[in-house]
Parts: structure tokens; sequence; C-alpha cells
């Protein structure tokens, strides 16, 4: 068997499966006309070489007992991905037709790039971190994550930055509590003493295939502070669009909704500059999400340009019920403080015959659904809470029925 149709140091070669190929002098090889091609070769490679595709992907072969790798081909030859600048994801051979997981492949190139593109295709994955590092999505490309009651989409560490992702995913079970079943995760609701700061997320789309609104779309939990979300877009039945939520240390963390809690931390210097939120139209059925904004004990969040079309609730604040234990003393005083949103807009809210069943599209509980501490302040409404909400406007059927502010 010959590979044929090679070139090595500008000469056409013909290399038989079993010829090793030498290293020269940092000199590049074209061995196979893209990356997946070069991961089906047997051919083996002297440590060193430094191999290319017919498509211009260029890898360093690593020793055979290195753990610093990034693929390895079928012939057991473990190569490292060469790029300076931005890092095409298409270097690690996936598959974009969302047919196999590349959570993997996607994770370790994140680890070990600054910044990723995802050219367009379909990438099945779940449980993607992406830490000190940008994750942008060419025009076309799109993450499908099927998610159980434990994992999520993507795991924004600090200083993350996402461009353009387009998500769309479904949960195979309830998830256990706020931090899990989502698509895009920033923080953490019971690991509060590390902070996570510097996160990005330019002009998302989240698409919920569930029937059922059970899982949030952007969840930013506990100990997260500097964090900017830009032209926001959801589809379907969310339980909630956009949560920002305490999160805290419990004493028993197999209890997550329940459990009484020790100590908790607070997102806060939050900002989302536009969020639009749409129901799933799938045939003669009509999906549609339940809270478009939740908030539950955070303080310095500012919302803007924020568009419900059609889901139950436009807002809800609840109380943290916690604020005594929080483990920032100077941040006690400012739970539930400083919170604006400039311009909502209300487009063909849901009408509800039954009053058992129907939203409110803004709601302040002042009370706790779950007591989690047997002292301090629990009732989010008191003399220091804070809410400013400027330009709200309803429409129905194309009518505006009211324009103003909500006091």
């Amino acid at each position: 068997m010959h590979i044929t149709r090679r070139e090595f140091l500008g000469a056409a070669v013909a290399l038989s499966a079993g010829d090793a190929i030498p290293h020269r002098n940092d000199q590049f090889q074209v061995v196979a006309l893209n990356p997946r091609s070069l991961i089906a070769l047997t051919t083996p490679f002297a440590t060193g070489s430094m191999i290319r595709t017919e498509d211009g992907f260029t890898y360093e072969v690593a020793p055979p007992h290195s753990s610093d790798y990034h693929l390895v081909t079928n012939g057991g030859i473990k190569l490292r991905v060469i790029s300076k600048g931005i890092l095409d994801f298409d270097a690690f051979a996936p598959n974009k037709n969302a047919t196999s997981d590349c959570s993997a492949a996607l994770n370790t190139a994140l680890a070990n790039f600054k910044t990723v593109l995802l050219r367009k295709g379909r990438y099945r994955a779940k449980n993607i971190v992406v830490r000190s590092s940008t994750l942008s999505f060419e025009n076309g490309a799109s993450l499908f994550f099927s998610l159980d009651e434990r994992e999520v989409g993507i795991d924004c560490d600090s200083g993350a930055v996402l461009e353009n992702p387009k998500i769309i995913y479904s949960n195979i079970a309830r998830p256990i509590h706020g931090g899990t079943g989502c698509a895009i995760l920033i923080g953490k609701y019971t690991n509060i003493d590390k902070n996570i700061t510097g996160v990005t997320v330019n002009n998302p789309v989240i698409i919920c295939l569930n029937t059922l609104p059970v899982s949030l779309g952007i969840s930013i939990l506990g100990n997260v502070d500097d964090v900017e979300i830009n032209k926001a877009t959801l589809v379907g039945a969310f339980a909630v669009g956009f949560q920002a939520h305490w999160g805290g240390e419990l004493k028993d963390p197999s209890q997550p909704q329940s459990s009484p809690v020790v100590r908790t931390r607070h997102p806060n210097n939050i900002r989302l500059n536009g969020l639009s939120a749409f129901p799933r139209n799938a045939g003669p059925e009509t999906y549609i999400g339940s809270n478009v904004l939740s908030y539950a004990a955070v303080f310095d969040i500012h919302a803007r340009d924020v568009i419900n079309h059609g889901w139950q609730r436009t807002f809800l604040v609840t109380p943290g019920d916690v604020y005594d234990l929080v483990a920032a003393a100077e941040q006690k005083q400012k739970i539930c403080t400083n919170m604006t949103i400039d311009g909502i807009a209300l487009i063909d809210p849901p009408n509800s015959k039954s009053p058992a069943t129907a939203f409110s599209q803004m709601l302040i509980n002042g009370l706790s659904q779950t007591d989690r501490t047997d002292y301090g302040r629990k009732g989010a409404v008191d003399g220091n809470f804070e809410l400013t909400i400027r330009n709200v406007t309803i429409k129905r059927s194309g009518r505006s029925l009211f324009r103003g502010p909500v006091n």
C-alpha cells in the first residue's frame, strides 16, 4: 500500500505505510489531505518531525511517552497542533454533523490555545470549560448539548470570552439545581471560595428543545463579579432564561435545594446589554419559557433592552433568605441593592383565565420559599431593597397598550 501525492522539502514522494518519515531541520512535509486523513494514517513519524496537511494544518510529532500532545493517529503517533494565532478547531478533525461527541478534543483545544474558532458545522459536546480563553463561533457553527441532571453545556471560568455562540440543547433529566443542566454556567452554586471574574458573552443564541420548562439558559451563581452579556437571544421553553443567584456553602451538599446554609456569596457587577426571549414553534406546538430574568440575592446588576415575546413572566426577584450569612462582611447591606432595568418590552404577553395559573409579568417575592437559615434578614423587600425599572412598553398584535415607567 502506498500513500501518494505527498511533498517533502518540495519534492514529490511516494511513502509506504511502513516507512518512517525522518525529522529534517524542522521543515514541513505534507503527509495527508486533511486532519481526518492524517489521523487515519498508520505511518510512523520520527519524534520532532514537523508535518502538514494539504489544507494547511501543522503538527509536531511528540515523543511516544509524552503526555503533552493533542491528537493520536491510528498508528499511535502523538501529535501537537501548531498554531501561533487563532486555532482553527478543524485541526482536531472534529465530527461536524453532530453524530459523535467532540467534548474531549474541544476541551483540549481550549486548554492549550488562547482563541479557538469553530467553523461552520454542528458539534456535539457537553461540559465544555472555557478558562482565560476565547471560544469563537463562525456563522453557521453551533454546539449541540444533551444534558443529564448534573451536566452543563459551557462552564465559563475567569477570563472566558464567548463570541457569537449558537447553542442548541435539551435535558434528558431534570437538573438538580440552577448550576446544572444549563446552556451557559458562570460560577458555582456550592464552591463559593473560588471567585470567577471578567467573563464576556457576545451575541449568544440559545435554543432549548425541551417541551417543559425545566432548565436555564444562562446561569450566574455565587462568587462572581464583572460579567457582561451582550445581545442575547433565547428561544424555547426555559424555566429561566437569565439567572443571577447567590451561592452557598451547604451543611448537607446532597440536598442543594433545602440544606441549611453556612456561608454565602453573591453575584455583583453584572451587565446584561440586550436580551430577546422567543417561543419555539415546532409544527402545531408552541413552547414558551417561564421567566426571562430571575434575580436572587444579588447587587450591582444592570440590564437594558429586555424584550419578551410571549413568555409567561419577564422579571422575578426572590429573597436570598441568607443575608446574615454573607461571607464578605462589607457586602451584607448590599444584597438586593442597585438593581436596574432600563427598557422592557412585553410583546403579546400570554392570557390566562385561571388566577391559579396566571403569571404576573413582574414579580417581587418578599417571602422565602425555603428557609435556609434560622436568623437574619429573610425578606427581600425591606429598607435596603433597591430596584429601578425604566421605560416599559406593552404591545399586543402590533398595538402599544402601555408605555411608561414602573415605580
